[in-house]
């Protein structure tokens, strides 16, 4: 159910630290920020979430789709690719039918089927209900490929 990205992510032992500045942004005096002496400690980014000892890869999307969860159109989001993943419902990177899609699934083991929602706003009771899928379909397993279980995005903001 799982495929990989035939690109590589980064090395699960390789970590890129950021440094945690003293000085707080919401009242600051003025210093400058750039200064050695303004680094209280650092953290790691693996350590702000197991998924990135995994196989970790990033889709920049297009569309509001999936603003209630706080995704908006060109932000990137980041997905563990990791086979074996606990089939939890929330928010997946997948393709069905060749399309790729960032959305909101949940998974009802008992009946074999997944379902696909749109979060156009953040009450998942007014979730949309795109389609079900019958996992024991025939050509279940050529229409729909799991990429993997997204744990964070990131919006970059822009002069546009």
């Amino acid at each position: 159910m799982f495929e990989q990205p035939a690109k590589e992510s980064l090395p699960a032992n390789e970590s890129v630290r950021i440094p945690i500045l003293s000085q707080k942004v919401s009242c600051g005096r003025g210093e400058s920020w750039e200064s050695e002496q303004n680094i209280t400690e650092y953290i790691s980014l693996s350590s702000l979430s197991p998924a990135l000892k995994g196989r970790v890869y990033g889709f920049r999307v297009a569309g509001t789709s999936m603003l209630g969860a706080g995704i908006k159109d060109g932000d990137i989001v980041i997905f563990d690719s990791s086979s074996g993943q606990d089939l939890a419902d929330g928010i997946y990177v997948f393709s069905l039918d060749g399309d790729a899609y960032c959305k909101r699934l949940e998974f009802d083991r008992l009946s074999n089927r997944i379902k696909i929602y749109s979060v156009r706003v953040a009450d998942l009771e007014k979730a949309e209900l795109l389609k079900t899928l019958d996992s024991t379909d025939e050509g279940f397993s050529e229409r729909f490929r799991l990429f993997g279980r997204v744990f964070s995005w990131v919006h970059v903001i822009s002069d546009r």
